[in-house]
């Protein structure tokens, strides 16, 4: 297989015919740009855009497509993104991500990262600062997983139904270590000038490690003391590890901060944190601590209220964070799995209400 950039006729009518394949022939989706006739998928925006492709065998088995605000008119999605309340970064420092497909046989392969990383190492060397794409609520988490984060409602399309916008912040360093992001090497390699090196690996490996993609497999191991999973079949656990995002966290660092407006649940993997409430007179009470396999944020995630409480690690730690993009889309995608987490959470929460009430009697004897 071959990873290129695509500037030949012949190579662009092979990344049409795939978008047809996917869209239109699989999917049953998209009304403009469709050629039935020869079987091609196409728009305007092809005529000024960096597109990539992987070939196998004289056909396009991948692509993705990126347009940069300050060479193309992106027309609609200027406000669907909401790009001009990035101020001055729009359009200098902006770009869109759109048409990225993977051919069926090749979607548990690791073909989707090495696109994803072509993508990110061109908009790096093309001065980009924030990209955006949007995309159905099941492929939310894969996005978070490589760093790109919710920040708006989601938008009615005619052509794809219910989507939700998604950015990326290209040079986060910190968000993408903390989360574990496979783009954070490339990033590193980006900034000491070693990313032709680092290209080529990618280019030419057979597979890449799995773990860029899932979780640590320790945390199957962790299963009995992750309570929110109990009930939840192996196959079950691979699935929810697939759509969280692992996050390490420091001691004294914040995992949640009191009036916060965030509705993320978070379930501690390692390490211990402490959850604390300011006190009138403006000092800190320690009400709870929480250490591996305790669930935190759910009352927030539930309410959709602010925080009422802060939480920070007391030592290095690491967790295991659902957000409410997250969530939504295990609703919509896989309601039994979803049924057993809320089952779980409404264990939790009646343990706590319970442990909370003898506290209160004891107090009051």
């Amino acid at each position: 297989m071959e990873i290129r950039e695509v500037t030949s006729d012949e190579d662009r009518e092979k990344v049409f015919r795939l978008r047809y394949d996917v869209y239109i022939t699989e999917m049953d989706r998209g009304t403009q740009g469709v050629d039935h006739k020869n079987r091609l998928l196409y728009d305007e925006l092809d005529e000024n855009c960096v597109m990539v492709g992987a070939f196998e065998n004289g056909r396009a088995v991948g692509t993705v497509r990126v347009n940069h605000a300050w060479k193309t008119d992106i027309g609609k999605f200027t406000d669907l993104y909401s790009m001009c309340a990035e101020g001055t970064m729009h359009p200098d420092y902006t770009s869109i991500v759109t048409k990225f497909m993977i051919a069926e046989e090749k979607r548990n392969s690791s073909l989707a990262l090495k696109l994803i990383l072509w993508m990110y190492t061109e908009e790096l060397r093309n001065g980009v600062i924030i990209t955006y794409l949007d995309c159905n609520a099941h492929l939310i988490p894969l996005y978070a997983k490589l760093g790109f984060k919710t920040y708006k409602e989601d938008v009615e399309s005619d052509e794809y139904g219910s989507i939700t916008p998604m950015k990326l912040m290209l040079r986060d360093s910190a968000h993408l270590s903390k989360i574990r992001s496979p783009l954070r090497t490339a990033l590193r390699e980006f900034e000491t000038g070693q990313i032709n090196d680092y290209l080529k690996i990618i280019d030419g490996a057979e597979d890449l490690p799995q773990q860029q993609w899932d979780v640590d497999r320790e945390l199957h191991a962790k299963r009995g003391e992750n309570y929110i999973f109990d009930g939840l079949s192996e196959d079950e656990l691979s699935r929810i590890f697939r759509i969280a995002t692992s996050e390490t966290f420091k001691a004294g660092e914040w995992i949640i901060q009191e009036g916060q407006i965030s509705s993320d649940i978070f379930v501690m993997l390692d390490g211990q944190a402490a959850v604390a409430r300011e006190t009138a007179d403006g000092n800190e009470l320690v009400v709870a601590l929480f250490s591996r396999g305790q669930v935190i944020g759910e009352m927030g995630y539930l309410r959709n209220l602010p925080r009422s409480a802060s939480v920070r690690g007391i030592s290095d730690g690491r967790v295991l964070r659902f957000s409410s993009a997250v969530m939504r889309s295990l609703l919509e995608t896989d309601s039994a799995i979803a049924a057993k987490i809320f089952r779980n959470l409404s264990i939790i929460l009646a343990n706590r209400l319970a442990k909370t009430t003898g506290d209160w009697i004891d107090n009051s004897s």
